[in-house]
C-alpha cells in the first residue's frame, strides 16, 4: 500500500490477497504471497484510475504516470512509530506527484502492537499526515493490514482493534477536520473487527484483486465505496485504484474531505441534486451543500439518506441489486428494479416538467419541478434531530426538530449555540475559535474541539462505552443518552 491520505488499509496476507507493497515492521520489502490479478481489460465507467506508492518503488517518473491516464495516487508516510518513509524518497513521491497534476494524499501503515492508536496518529501528523482543504491533498489513510511479524490481527481482540483505529480516527480528525480514509480487505475487517459498523463515515478504500468490473460485497455497514485497489500491478507503478467518481468530485474530496459529493454512472455533477430527465445507478450519491448529508442509491437497491452518524430515511427497497432511480419528464421519481417492477416513487405523476431530486442542508429530500421549482414531495427531514456516535459537527452544521422551532448551530465562530424560537437559551461558552469541530466520541464524550486540537468544552462523560447519541427533543432539551437510553447530560428544557 502507498498512499498519503488517512485510510485503513487491510490488504495483504489475509483471503488470499496481499498487497504488492505490505511491509513488514522493520520495512524491509517482501514478495507478494498471492499472484496479482491481471488489469481489466475495460475500465468500468464512473471511475478515475490512480495508484498507490511506497518506498519500495523508489524514484518513480510521475510524468508517465499521468500521461498514462492516472489522477491521483496515495504515498506512504508512516508505520508504527518507529519508522518513517526516508525522506529522500517520500518528499520526491508525493511533490513530484502533485507536480505531474495527480491530486495525491498520504497514508500511515498501522502497527497496533507498537503504541496506541493515539500515539500513531500523532507520529503520523508530524510526518507527513497534514490535511488542507487545497482541492489537490486528498484525506490522510490509515492502512490495516496484516505484517510477516505480527500475525492474524496482531493478536487484538475485536474489541481492541476497533478502539485502537476509532483512537486514531478521532486524533485525526480533530486535528485535520476530516476523517480518515480506511483502506482494507473484507475478510480482515470482518475478522479483526468483528465487521464493525462504527466507521460508516470515514470513506472507504476497498481491496479486492479482481478483473470483475464491481468489488463485490462491502463489510462493516459502508454502502459506497470510494476507492478500490483491484490489483497489485498493472499500467502504473505500484498498485492499481480506482476512486468512485469523476475529477469534480475527487476535486471536492480534496477539498473538503467527508463532505465531498460522490458521482456516480448518472454523471451528475451537481452536489446537491440529481438533475431531471436522468437515471441514476447504484453506486451515485449526492451530498447537501454543507456536507452533513448524503443520499445514496446502494447496491442493494435501497435508497437511503445518511446523515449525523446513521441512516435517517430509505425507500425500503433492500433485496433488489441492479436497481435503478429515474427522474422522469412527468415530475416523478421512480426507483425501478433491474426488470422494470415500480419499487417506490415519489407520487409527482403528472407535473409539469422534470424531476428535480435534492438532499437539503437540513437533512429534508425535496422533489421538485424543474423549471417552475415547485415542491412536489418530501421526505420531512426525520433525523435531523440526532447526531450518533462517532458523527461530529463542523461549523455551519446543525441539528434541529421537525417543526424547525428548536436549533443546536455549530457557529463559524467556534460557539456551539441552543435557540429556540430565535432566542439563544444556551451556549458553549466557545466563541472566538474558527474552525472547530463537535465530535461525539466513541467513549461517550461530546467533546468541542479547536482547529488546534485542543479540547474546548466537553459533557465529561467519557467512559459510558458505545452507543451514546445526543438528541436535540421538541420541549428544547439538549440530552445526551446513553446506549441504554440513559440521560447523561443536557441542557435542560427550554420553552
Amino acid at each position: 500500500m502507498t498512499g498519503v491520505a488517512l485510510v485503513v488499509a487491510c490488504a495483504a496476507g489475509f483471503g488470499g490477497v496481499t498487497a504488492a507493497n505490505a511491509e513488514t515492521p522493520s520495512l524491509v520489502p517482501s514478495a507478494p504471497t498471492a499472484v496479482p490479478a491481471a488489469m481489466p481489460a475495460v475500465v468500468p465507467p464512473g471511475v478515475l484510475q490512480g495508484n498507490d506508492v511506497s518506498y519500495a518503488q523508489g524514484t518513480v517518473d510521475w510524468k508517465s504516470v499521468a500521461a498514462a491516464g492516472a489522477s491521483f495516487s496515495y504515498v506512504k508516510a508512516t508505520q508504527g512509530t518507529y519508522a518513517a518513509n526516508d525522506s529522500s524518497v517520500f518528499a520526491p513521491q508525493y511533490s513530484g506527484a502533485r507536480g505531474a497534476g495527480l491530486i495525491r494524499g498520504a497514508y500511515h501503515f498501522a502497527d497496533p502492537l507498537a503504541s496506541d492508536g493515539t500515539t500513531q496518529a500523532a507520529y503520523f501528523l508530524q510526518r507527513g499526515g497534514r490535511w488542507s482543504p487545497d482541492s489537490t491533498t486528498l484525506p490522510p489513510m490509515l492502512d490495516l493490514e496484516n505484517s510477516t511479524n505480527n500475525g492474524d490481527c496482531f493478536g487484538l481482540t475485536p474489541g481492541a482493534m476497533v478502539k485502537w483505529i476509532s483512537d486514531f480516527s478521532n486524533t485525526m480528525l480533530a486535528v485535520n477536520g476530516v476523517r480518515p480514509v480506511i483502506y482494507v480487505t473484507p475478510a480482515w475487517w470482518i475478522e479483526c473487527t468483528g465487521n464493525s459498523t462504527a466507521f460508516t463515515s470515514n470513506p472507504l478504500f476497498l481491496v479486492n484483486w479482481t478483473t470483475a468490473s464491481d468489488p463485490g460485497p462491502l463489510p462493516g455497514g459502508w454502502t459506497h465505496w470510494t476507492f478500490w485497489q483491484h490489483a497489485a500491478s498493472g499500467t502504473f507503478p505500484g498498485d492499481q485504484d480506482y476512486f468512485n467518481g469523476t475529477v469534480a468530485s475527487l476535486t471536492a474530496l480534496a477539498s473538503g474531505g467527508v463532505g465531498a459529493p460522490s458521482v456516480g454512472a448518472d454523471g451528475s455533477t451537481s452536489r446537491n441534486t440529481w438533475s431531471g430527465a436522468t437515471t441514476v445507478y447504484s453506486g451515485s450519491s449526492i451530498s447537501s451543500n454543507n456536507g452533513q448529508y448524503r443520499l445514496t442509491l446502494q447496491g442493494d437497491g435501497n435508497l437511503v439518506a445518511y446523515g449525523n452518524g446513521s441512516a435517517t430515511w430509505n425507500t425500503s427497497t433492500s433485496g433488489n441489486p441492479g436497481a435503478f432511480l429515474r427522474l422522469q419528464g412527468d415530475g416523478n421519481a421512480v426507483l425501478y428494479s433491474s426488470s422494470g417492477a415500480v419499487l417506490w416513487n415519489s407520487g409527482a405523476v403528472g407535473i409539469a416538467g422534470a424531476s428535480l431530486l435534492s438532499i437539503g442542508n437540513d437533512g429534508d429530500i425535496v422533489n421538485r419541478s424543474a423549471p417552475s421549482g415547485a415542491v412536489t414531495w418530501r421526505a420531512g427531514a426525520p433525523g435531523s434531530n440526532t447526531l450518533q456516535a462517532g458523527a461530529s459537527l463542523v461549523a455551519g452544521d446543525y441539528l434541529h426538530t421537525p417543526s424547525g422551532t428548536d436549533v443546536l448551530v455549530l457557529q463559524p465562530d467556534g460557539n456551539l449555540v441552543l435557540y429556540v424560537n430565535g432566542v439563544a437559551r444556551w451556549n458553549s461558552g466557545a466563541s472566538g475559535n474558527s474552525n472547530s469541530r463537535l465530535v461525539l466520541q466513541g467513549d461517550g464524550n461530546l467533546v468541542l474541539y479547536s482547529s488546534s486540537g485542543a479540547a474546548l468544552w466537553f459533557t465529561g462523560t467519557d467512559g459510558n462505552g458505545a452507543g451514546a447519541h445526543l438528541a436535540l427533543q421538541t420541549d428544547g432539551n439538549l440530552v445526551l443518552y446513553s446506549a441504554s437510553g440513559r440521560a447523561l447530560w443536557n441542557t435542560g428544557p427550554h420553552a
